[in-house]
């Protein structure tokens, strides 16, 4: 009686223990407990330690391309998982070191400290996270509410009536993270405009409380905007100007992707560049996506020792020296070129990288703007 594989229908052999189409063991599909904590220690430390030597060996030039196009795949991870575990763990500990990083008053946010005494009579330092937005829209709060009461008859602003104003401003400012209205007044920021150019040229000022007031789609019907892309820049203008951090976790967001992009463009660069070699663009591609991999993985271990305060800055600085370098050598040994045409070669791409570096981030930037 012929048998099948009971996971793709394949025929099996005689006495075959294993599929020889889809691998899986030839069995009645029950499984012991013993056998499935066996498969999964094999595949969990086989796949850790094909990590692991893939990580080392990415420092050396070229070292893992090579191997590969020797007939070496199943030694290493699949090149583009490869790169998304590392560009994961490279955007975590960016976003953990930069993301939530309180800036000064030229900056997208601010940390406001004030005493306060707990309950049990000790005292401690508050610390606020406020963003742009947010110190303003408290200042226009505190504003309308004053403006309200100083619109009321001479009758009603009584001593007492302003001192029931008083009381509901403290406590407004409270649920909003400030326990003292003598701190806005600190924070020094003018209500004046936000000055935004069309793609006429124009400057458009918009004032800066209408976009504490208003939503993008009213704004852009109080100002009269016309034309699809000035719309567009007004409306995300305004997005990015009450919530900072949404457009710069779009921007961490699509470097993965910017990375790629930029992978594929100077793959084809360098067909152009060693055409005599008459190479396949998949060789191209993963010589620069192990060289990516590599160089975001070291930068992730710089920035990962920075944070835990092992190295200082000079760490970056030897970084950018190390991904020059480490540029040259790759190209000299997976192209096979001397001292002196490899340095060529590395000059001529390096300028072209800097150049379609500048204009594919450009675009990008431009897309995550529009679309975030």
């Amino acid at each position: 009686m012929r048998r099948y594989c009971r996971n793709c229908h394949f025929p099996l052999p005689e006495d075959a223990h294993f599929c020889p189409d889809c691998g899986q063991k030839n069995s009645d599909g029950r499984i012991t407990m013993r056998s499935m904590l066996v498969n999964l220690w094999t595949n969990t430390f086989h796949l850790e330690g094909k990590f692991i030597r893939t990580c080392w060996q990415l420092f050396i030039p070229a070292k893992v391309t090579i191997e590969t196009f020797k007939g070496r795949q199943s030694r290493y991870p699949h090149p583009l998982r490869m790169f998304a575990i590392v560009m994961f763990f490279f955007l975590l500990v960016f976003n953990q070191m930069f993301g939530d990083r309180p800036m000064d008053s030229d900056g997208a946010s601010f940390t406001i400290s004030d005493k306060v005494e707990l309950e049990d009579g000790t005292k401690t330092v508050r610390k606020t996270n406020l963003t742009n937005f947010d110190k303003i829209k408290y200042k226009v709060m505190v504003m309308d509410m004053q403006h309200y009461f100083d619109s009321l008859p001479d009758y009603l602003k009584t001593p007492v009536s302003r001192e029931a104003m008083d009381s509901v401003l403290a406590k407004s400012s409270v649920k909003n993270g400030i326990t003292n209205l003598s701190l806005l007044d600190s924070l020094g920021e003018k209500l004046d405009t936000t000055t935004i150019v069309l793609l006429t040229s124009t400057k458009l000022r918009i004032a800066t409380i209408d976009l504490v007031r208003y939503t993008p789609e009213e704004i852009i019907q109080l100002y009269g905007i016309k034309g699809w892309f000035d719309k567009i820049l007004v409306k995300q203008t305004a997005k990015s100007f009450k919530n900072p951090t949404a457009l710069v976790n779009a921007v961490l967001g699509s470097m993965t992707w910017t990375i790629l992009a930029q992978v594929s463009f100077m793959a084809i660069l360098l067909s152009l560049l060693f055409w005599k070699q008459k190479r396949y663009f998949v060789e191209h591609f993963l010589f620069l996506l192990h060289y990516h991999t590599g160089l975001m993985l070291a930068l992730l271990l710089v920035l990962a020792g920075k944070a835990l305060q092992l190295w200082g800055g000079l760490m970056v600085v030897l970084w950018v020296v190390w991904a020059l370098a480490a540029l040259y050598l790759a190209m000299r040994r997976f192209y096979n070129k001397s001292t002196l045409k490899a340095l060529g070669f590395w000059l001529v791409f390096t300028f072209l990288y800097v150049v379609s570096f500048i204009v594919l981030f450009s675009v990008g930037m431009l897309l995550v703007f529009a679309l975030y």
